[in-house]
């Protein structure tokens, strides 16, 4: 982000536009780096920082398989809220910790049609905290992209082939829409 914030997503599901369906697979995880990016007075200090994650795997217990949400407005990962028993174990957590059941789940990461803006909150799907530092400390769960990284797993040895093949897939995939 524009703060300095660097977190991410794996998902192991091709990224497709799919109304407002969600879809993926359970591997899929959100991760955060413990400290926003800031000027390092050494480079041992940076590879600590960088190398300080926090992971938040599919929650196999209570959480939701709204994994992934795409279409031509947004791109969601993560979504929706838990089954009865995790909301009323939270719900009780927010009462002893003096804070607010409004807004107690959301998406893990949610960015809009231009990939610009997004924000990020606590999500039953991964069971994880907003994946920015400022959302706890400050309440904004919003946040400015300011770069961002797309890799893309592929058993191709080529980029042609690659490219052949995410074609075909299109193609098939468009005959049973």
């Amino acid at each position: 982000t524009t703060k300095g914030e660097v977190f991410g997503s794996f998902t192991s599901t091709p990224w497709r536009s799919n109304g407002n369906k969600y879809y993926g697979s359970c591997e899929a995880f959100v991760w955060m780096l413990r400290k926003a990016r800031e000027d390092c007075s050494s480079l041992d200090e940076y590879v600590l920082r960088e190398s300080s994650l926090e992971v938040f795997p599919w929650n196999a217990k209570g959480g939701n398989r709204n994994v992934q949400l795409s279409n031509t407005r947004k791109l969601f990962v993560g979504g929706g809220e838990p089954d009865k028993d995790v909301t009323e174990r939270c719900e009780e957590q927010c009462k002893q910790d003096n804070e607010s059941t409004e807004h107690l789940w959301g998406m893990a990461l949610a960015l809009d049609k231009d990939l610009f803006y997004g924000s990020s909150s606590r999500c039953a799907t991964f069971d994880s905290k907003p994946l920015i530092d400022r959302a706890l400390k400050e309440g904004s769960e919003a946040f400015e992209v300011m770069n961002m990284e797309i890799w893309s797993l592929t058993p191709c040895m080529t980029e042609e082939l690659a490219q052949n093949l995410e074609l075909g897939r299109t193609f098939v995939m468009g005959l049973y829409k």
